[in-house]
């Protein structure tokens, strides 16, 4: 069973067998009655969504996305995954994903590979939850111990803490350490919702055809050739220095990066591939993609613990190598 297969990797000291031993006893319980026999017909499935929300997500501008984005292209490339709406939305049959987070790619490795094992973790961390003291103590788990986790379990771990946390949005600080406060739900109630069985077999589906990899954008958009289809979603160029994206998440991503960016970007579309890469409206993102087709768009976001930075941001999107 799932919590017998919790520790991976050496021996944990007494103090972190400890902590894991927490989330063991928790996965030690009997699988929800409503998952114990399930037979799952992909042709009834849902349209797969984001299982995480992830800072700067594209939920929102999917349709937008969608109709500056070419009608026919043959493989599919996006080196900045993040939570992947436009990349569900696209549904390609031939993919190339990545992210520079490794639990991120870890989480859909192992919903591709068993989404009804990570749907039994997740549900029973999810149905167990009590109180604030119980989020942050997974938490701190999470952030001291993560790596004794079996694959399913640190998948379902963090589908737990992301469905539990302030505004359901995933935020890691320099260190690569989760810090969102938990959250609370519309009736007050701070339990999280679990997300269907059939969710994750529709986004398990999905990521059948796509080559799933923790790597640098250039390494995940080699391969691509003429006719192929690359969508860059980077952490976006700060306006100011407290407004930074890149703040959100461990190394950060620097101008040197976006330069760098950017110039990946001009080679890909010189030899034919369809490229599309998404910023902040601003000076440098301007500059660096010039000669590009440059569409601009707004979308709303909420980024902060205490709800107080929402509000509008002006992207561009810039496209090149299809007229």
């Amino acid at each position: 069973m799932i919590g017998q297969e919790i520790i991976q990797g050496t021996a944990p000291s007494i103090e972190e067998e400890a902590s894991v031993s927490f989330i063991s006893s928790i996965l030690s319980n009997s699988a929800p009655a409503d998952l114990t026999e399930v037979e799952i017909d992909p042709s009834g499935l849902p349209a797969p969504e984001p299982v995480m929300k992830w800072v700067g997500g594209k939920g929102k501008l999917v349709s937008t996305l969608t109709s500056l984005a070419p009608r026919e292209y043959g493989a599919y490339f996006e080196p900045f995954l993040g939570g992947g709406a436009f990349f569900f939305s696209l549904r390609p049959s031939i993919s190339s994903i990545g992210d520079l987070n490794a639990d991120l790619i870890n989480l859909y490795s192992e919903i591709r590979r068993d989404p009804y094992a990570v749907r039994i973790a997740a549900d029973l961390l999810c149905s167990s939850h009590e109180g604030d003291s119980y989020y942050y103590r997974i938490r701190e788990i999470w952030n001291s111990s993560r790596e004794l986790l079996s694959p399913v379990v640190r998948a379902a771990t963090m589908i737990y803490l992301n469905r539990a946390c302030f505004n359901g949005l995933w935020r890691e600080n320099k260190r690569g350490r989760m810090n969102s406060p938990v959250g609370r739900r519309p009736d007050g109630s701070t339990r999280p919702m679990c997300p269907p069985l059939a969710s994750l077999a529709s986004v398990s589906v999905a990521l059948r055809g796509a080559a799933i990899s923790c790597a640098d954008f250039e390494a995940v958009v080699a391969p691509a050739k003429p006719g192929d289809l690359v969508y860059f979603d980077p952490p976006f160029i700060a306006k100011t220095k407290t407004s930074s994206f890149k703040s959100y998440g461990a190394g950060g991503f620097t101008d040197d990066d976006q330069a760098r960016l950017a110039a990946c970007a001009r080679e890909l579309a010189s030899r034919g591939v369809r490229v599309m890469a998404s910023n902040a409206d601003v000076p440098l993102a301007r500059e660096l993609y010039a000669g590009f087709r440059i569409h601009e768009v707004s979308c709303s976001y909420s980024i902060s613990a205490s709800g107080s930075s929402r509000g509008n941001r002006d992207e561009i999107v810039a496209c090149a190598g299809w007229s």
